[in-house]
């Protein structure tokens, strides 16, 4: 696996070697990730109470850990961002692609479709309005097209994965987000969204969490009925 193409010659192949990879980076950043910075992250995900760290669920774990390695910047860099500064030129050639794809992964509303294979599936971003394919084992299985996920996109070229804890928001809900953001996006949704500087997007992250992990039937009679399903 030296270049998109034989990643796409082989691509279960190159899906299992990306993804241990990442995980054995994602163990790292996460073991690297302060007192601090844990704090800050779970008070932005509202999972810190009474001065301490409530945790309910191995989701919010997955989301606490995958916020901070990406989304935590106390030096205008992520985690990510630092590890490469500081010890990329001591990885190999695939850690390094790994890592840089890390650097450019972005959360946003995921709409799965077809399976297209035992690992792989099409899959459109609606905020970045990109078509993609997602590699994973489970999703491809589970194969509910027009399931709508909000989670982590990884870009490597011929496939993209899926980072962290990916949670099921409501499709009139994500319908509704999408139309609100198209709203307030003057280049138009695609470019607005390119766009965006890295402290905007994390505002923007904790939106979509707020919505994914919120009472549907509550967000939508909230909303002006010209939102109500996008």
């Amino acid at each position: 696996m030296s270049d998109e193409t034989s990643a796409a010659a082989d691509l279960p192949a190159a899906y299992k070697h990306v993804r241990e990879i990442q995980r054995n980076l994602h163990t790292i950043l996460a073991e690297g990730l302060t007192k601090k910075a844990l704090e800050a992250t779970a008070k932005q995900l509202g999972f810190w109470k009474k001065g301490k760290l409530a945790i309910e669920s191995e989701e919010q774990i997955a989301l606490l850990m995958d916020f901070g390695i990406y989304e935590y910047r106390p030096d205008s860099r992520s985690a990510v961002e630092r590890y490469a500064l500081h010890h990329g030129a001591a990885l190999d050639e695939d850690q390094r692609r790994v890592l840089d794809a890390m650097a450019r992964a972005r959360f946003t509303l995921l709409e799965l479709r077809r399976a297209q294979g035992p690992v792989t599936l099409a899959a459109y971003d609606l905020l970045y309005e990109e078509e993609l394919v997602i590699a994973d084992e489970a999703l491809a299985a589970r194969g509910e097209n027009g399931l709508v996920l909000a989670g982590r996109v990884v870009p490597f070229g011929a496939f993209s994965i899926v980072s962290g804890a990916a949670l099921v928001i409501h499709a009139e809900v994500a319908d509704a987000f999408v139309a609100i953001v198209r709203r307030g996006a003057p280049l138009g949704l695609r470019e607005s969204m390119r766009a965006l500087m890295p402290g905007r997007r994390t505002k923007l992250s904790l939106r979509i969490i707020e919505a994914a992990l919120g009472d549907p039937d509550e967000i939508l009679g909230s909303l002006p009925e010209d939102l109500r399903g996008g």
